[in-house]
């Protein structure tokens, strides 16, 4: 009778701790396939950002320089407007 016991106990452990391990594996599945979708999402994000730092430094190139042509202009209107005063 003690030995039926035991035996029933140590089947339900084994059921248990199966149990425990198939929940561990779906979930170790679930991470792995989390860490996938990011792997892709973050290639994505390269590929997307590298065209986004081209625009800005072009942007900033063109911004410079439309600044000095700006400044250049003014300079010289100011210069002319001397010029005509004097």
């Amino acid at each position: 009778m003690k030995n039926k016991i035991i035996l029933s106990i140590v089947g339900l452990l084994l059921v248990g701790l199966d149990i425990i391990i198939s929940i561990t594996n779906y979930k170790r599945s679930q991470i792995a396939e989390v860490r996938k979708d990011l792997s892709q999402v973050t290639k994505q994000q390269k590929h997307l950002m590298t065209p986004i730092d081209n625009l800005q430094t072009n942007y900033n190139a063109n911004d410079t320089r439309a600044k000095s042509k700006l400044l250049e202009s003014t300079t010289l209107l100011a210069a002319n407007q001397i010029m005509i005063s004097n």
